[in-house]
């Protein structure tokens, strides 16, 4: 590779001196493309890519029209050479290059796909069979991390390797610009597939270049590296069923399958996380009736099995959450279907419509959370429910914001006066959300206002209480420690000068 690489460089610093040679104008311009990338870092799609660049340059001043038959021509020939270079290095990179090696594994042997599948509208011949993981290596020219890529060679003047391309899928090589937050789902995937296996084979090229897969071998590699997963779930990542290319294969065979896995949508869709979220309720339910003397520690177990059962990793936030909301729609069913005696299967799309508005209403476990004062005053939450199950919401911001009003029963007037209304049309139902929302911003008003009180109600507290301490404890170090002393001081002379800033304008402070 590195040959291949040494005579590419000398072909491209020949060429660019035989365009400035032809045209001052072609040369600059051609000067200019190869500055922009960095041959020695480019693989052989990217060499393409950048001839294709070059060619283009050259027929946009043939087309122009500007140069004389004999530059003409002579920029025609540097086209053609330049066009067998690029044949030459698709070719020569092919050469030499063996096949990654497939291992009869759990009784399979390496054997053709059948029937041959399609992709982008193309029949692509493969041989399934198992591979060792440690033997494939993250495709270095993956368009998802493209930039990182690009990046990575400007900061270190090289490619990285293949545990440094690991780190750049696990988000732990710190790149500038490039935020902490998980961005490939790595560790969740990898979850996925301890749990349930790979799914969808990774896709090699016949010397194992990997076309299709990247996220799925690098969470194959986090099961490997990672104490979170036991010996057994190491064991089954091991060696993985691939599909690789035969060595009949050409570059279209390739294309054809990174468009097909990358453009085109195979228009899965996701299970609702209604339903999600009562399957994971269903087998809380019934972990609890085989051990209904459970205490906190033994349900915490619980649902951490639970966790790891659904591929939900080893945090059991999500469970927890998932728990509050079936229990809230639950009681949301139950109102409507039995006290209200509307009909069963239409309170169930209702409560599956606002599902995740039941995240919201159960948020909160303690004195002046939501879900705790909701859990106290049934007679709101029955009142949420009337307002929710006809949609007089406008979003699920707003119930979060139920929290201001109700100890303001004004406001909580207003709403009832809402419930009560029907909706009759589109224009209708915006007015009553409209009026929902008004309703809801007179509570938390009240409640700013209620709060401007508190303040005044303190500062008299504070002050009647500073002003009847004995002068002597402010010089006792035992009583009031010096740095209290420094902090009051301070205080008081920034109110000194608010007071000194607003005499000069308000007769008020004088």
């Amino acid at each position: 590779m590195e040959k291949i690489t040494e005579e590419l460089n000398r072909e491209f610093t020949r060429l660019i001196e035989r365009a400035h040679e032809i045209s001052a104008d072609v040369g600059t311009e051609i000067d200019l493309i190869f500055q922009e990338e960095d041959s020695e870092l480019l693989n052989s799609v990217e060499i393409r890519k950048l001839i294709d660049k070059v060619i283009n340059a050259i027929q946009r001043k043939l087309d122009s029209g500007d140069h004389k038959s004999q530059v003409v021509e002579q920029l025609s020939s540097l086209a053609d050479e330049l066009i067998k270079v690029r044949e030459l290095n698709s070719r020569d990179l092919q050469v030499g290059n063996n096949p990654i090696e497939m291992v009869e594994h759990k009784g399979i042997s390496p054997h053709p796909v059948k029937p041959t599948p399609t992709f982008h509208m193309r029949e692509v011949a493969l041989t399934e069979g198992f591979v060792r993981t440690k033997d494939i290596d993250l495709w270095d020219s993956n368009e998802r991390i493209e930039i990182h890529l690009q990046q990575f060679a400007k900061k270190y003047g090289r490619k990285p390797s293949p545990q440094e391309l690991l780190d750049i899928m696990f988000c732990h090589l710190k790149l500038d610009g490039v935020t902490e937050e998980d961005q490939f789902g790595i560790p969740a995937l990898a979850r996925s597939i301890a749990a349930n296996g790979l799914r969808k084979y990774p896709i090699l090229s016949f010397n194992g270049r990997l076309l299709d897969g990247n996220r799925r071998l690098a969470a194959c590699y986090y099961i490997l590296t990672s104490d979170e997963f036991t010996i057994e779930q190491k064991k089954r990542v091991e060696y993985i069923l691939v599909w690789r290319l035969t060595e009949h294969s050409d570059e279209d065979d390739e294309q054809a399958i990174i468009v097909s896995l990358n453009f085109e949508n195979d228009h899965k869709q996701e299970w609702p996380e209604y339903v999600k979220a009562r399957k994971v309720h269903l087998e809380w339910e019934s972990a609890l009736a085989l051990d209904p003397t459970a205490g906190s520690s033994r349900q915490l177990q619980i649902r951490r099995d639970i966790s790891k059962k659904f591929a939900l990793g080893s945090d059991v936030s999500v469970v927890t959450r998932y728990i509050r909301m079936v229990t809230s729609a639950t009681e949301f069913e139950d109102y409507h279907i039995i006290e209200k005696r509307r009909d069963k299967y239409e309170v169930k799309h209702k409560a599956a419509q606002y599902f995740q508005y039941f995240d919201e209403l159960t948020k909160g476990v303690s004195s002046g959370k939501l879900g705790y004062e909701l859990g106290r005053n049934p007679t709101f939450k029955h009142l949420v429910f009337e307002l929710l199950y006809a949609g007089k919401f406008k979003n699920w911001r707003q119930i979060r914001d139920l929290i201001y009003i109700m100890d303001n029963q004004v406001a909580i007037d207003a709403l009832h006066e809402q419930a009560e209304i029907e909706i009759t049309s589109v224009e209708k139902r915006e007015e009553i959300q409209d009026n929902v929302d008004r309703a809801i911003a007179l509570g938390k008003a009240k409640q700013a206002e209620q709060r401007q009180i508190g303040k005044n109600a303190r500062i008299e507290v504070f002050v009647k209480w500073l002003l009847e301490l004995p002068v002597g404890i402010f010089q006792d170090p035992n009583q009031i420690s010096p740095a209290n002393v420094k902090d009051l001081h301070d205080a008081l002379k920034f109110v000194t000068d608010i007071m000194d800033r607003n005499s000069s304008t308000d007769s008020t402070y004088q």
